[in-house]
């Protein structure tokens, strides 16, 4: 199953739309989400980490991905050693908690 969604962060009202449609497709489909301790995906084998990279400094997309791959699971979400993007992963993980309440990768 494929779930396509979009998110903008143009704008306080945009965003906070984009993540009522998050929010909604969440509770509509009942997709769980798969989260375990980072220790047991590791003894398991699937341990998942989301890769920003140093280069990669888009926080509007560093955003929208933390959020769905913390929805997803993700043990660990590496990123760049910026201030802003940071804050952009921090922004997508408190957005992911107010969906579903989930431990930060």
């Amino acid at each position: 199953m494929a779930l396509v969604f979009s998110c903008h962060a143009d704008a306080v009202n945009t965003r906070n739309k984009s993540l009522e449609k998050v929010r909604d497709l969440v509770r509509t489909t009942n997709v769980p989400s798969i989260a375990t301790f980072p220790q047991k995906s590791l003894q398991n084998g699937n341990w998942v980490k989301l890769i920003c990279g140093a280069s990669f400094e888009d926080v509007v997309d560093i955003r929208n991905l933390s959020l769905v791959y913390t929805l997803a699971g993700v043990d660990c979400i590496d990123c760049a050693a910026d201030v802003a993007v940071v804050n952009a992963v921090n922004e997508g993980i408190i957005a992911a908690n107010t969906i579903l309440p989930i431990r930060r990768p």
